[in-house]
């Protein structure tokens, strides 16, 4: 009876036990991506409806995601920095934009039976004007290091890199800026491709640097400045 007694009472121990399960962390959301599909991934629209000399109507269209009843259109004007946000019911948009002006778009939804956030790309177009042929580059992003990172030196030095895009695809070269206050000096020029490779460094100092993007007509465009610093 004893050892019986000892039995049962190592069942109940083992099935109380069973019932106090250590909280587990929910699991991450993951993010759909929404299409992007007009305007094209950095074209010239030039088929937008005139509003005014200065203005004109450009439709923003993308793939439609189940259950989602509400789009945030987030548009970026590439000459001020500006961004706006919109919202739409139906997955397309028209914004009134300025002519002669790059921009960058994205959007972002969440369905409404789900959790799932749905985020799209970011896309860039420049909005031609009357009479224009030949469009300025975009402004060079994803500068790396970005904005305050943290970087790590190999031997005191490390690769400078950005991406690059143009409506008349003719870039021809870069110049990168880098010093230690907001208005970096010329580090060098005419870069062909997009990066610079065995940029020496200081460790535990504050630095800027900027990428100027210069196409086959001689139009260039800034980056804006980017902070970070060194471990």
């Amino acid at each position: 009876m004893k050892k019986l007694a000892i039995l049962v009472i190592s069942v109940l121990l083992l099935v109380g036990c069973g019932k106090d399960k250590p909280n587990e962390p929910n699991p991450v959301e993951p993010v759909s991506i929404i299409t992007l599909t007009s305007p094209a991934q950095n074209s010239a629209c030039i088929t937008g409806t005139a509003i005014s000399a200065s203005q004109s109507a450009v439709e923003l269209k993308w793939d439609k995601v189940n259950n989602a009843t509400l789009y945030t259109i987030t548009i970026k004007d590439l000459l001020t920095g500006t961004s706006t946000d919109y919202t739409a019911t139906q997955n397309q948009f028209t914004a009134s934009l300025n002519r002669n002006t790059p921009y960058a778009w994205s959007v972002a939804t969440q369905a409404s039976v789900a959790a799932v956030i749905s985020k799209s790309e970011i896309w860039k177009f420049y909005n031609a004007g009357n009479g224009i042929t030949w469009y300025a580059p975009f402004p060079a992003d994803n500068l790396m290091p970005s904005w305050d990172q943290s970087v790590t030196t190999i031997s005191g030095k490390t690769t400078l890199t950005w991406t690059g895009g143009d409506a008349d695809n003719d870039i021809l070269n870069y110049d990168v800026y880098l010093g230690t206050t907001s208005s970096p000096p010329l580090l060098k020029k005419e870069i062909a491709e997009a990066k610079l490779e065995n940029v020496e460094l200081t460790s535990k100092v504050n630095y800027y640097w900027k990428v100027v993007t210069r196409d086959k007509s001689g139009n260039t465009s800034e980056s804006g400045v980017v902070p970070f610093t060194v471990k």
